[in-house]
């Protein structure tokens, strides 16, 4: 019957529709699911830090070097500052600079004294803090040890110095 066919034709247009709508949808989502994320950075990855010696006393002026490791530790890339008076540097890194899964490498340099420190692998976009610790004290006249080694120097060389013009 004609009419009937018709009627049949018009009921399945719809579904028809639905099906081809849902066949679409889940073309795009294996193709989705298909390709990999990506694991460069999105946004700079900001790295900052303190340079510190043993006793936690600030570096002012070091200068400070990070480099952006890759896993296999090439140098994927490299940015240079110097510590303000708080011993603290900061650079910024652009977003095709670093990936996912690298490493922050920070080496220190002061009074000709060099020091490093590496982070854990990125897992994350934002902020990085490296921080960068001298195994010994820098000795500095500002510090209670060191007036106390000048004030015993001044203090021998005037003994000395009164022994010599007594016996004269």
């Amino acid at each position: 019957d004609p009419m009937r066919e018709d009627m049949a034709m018009k009921l399945a247009a719809p579904y028809s529709l639905v099906v081809r709508a849902l066949a679409v949808v889940l073309m795009f989502a294996a193709v989705a699911a298909a390709i990999p994320p990506s694991s460069a950075g999105d946004f700079p990855k900001l790295v900052l830090g303190y340079v510190w010696d043993a006793a936690g006393t600030p570096l002012e002026d070091a200068d400070v070097t990070v480099n952006i490791r890759e896993p296999d530790t090439s140098i994927r890339a490299t940015m240079t500052d110097q510590t303000d008076s708080g011993g603290q540097y900061t650079v910024t890194f652009a977003p095709e600079d670093w990936e996912l899964g690298d490493t922050i490498e920070t080496i220190a340099v002061y009074l000709g004294n060099q020091e490093s420190n590496t982070s854990d692998p990125i897992t994350s976009e934002g902020l990085q803090w490296v921080n960068v610790s001298y195994a010994f004290e820098i000795p500095e006249f500002g510090s209670s040890a060191g007036l106390m080694i000048a004030g015993a120097l001044i203090g021998a060389v005037a003994v000395v110095t009164l022994v010599y013009y007594r016996k004269r």
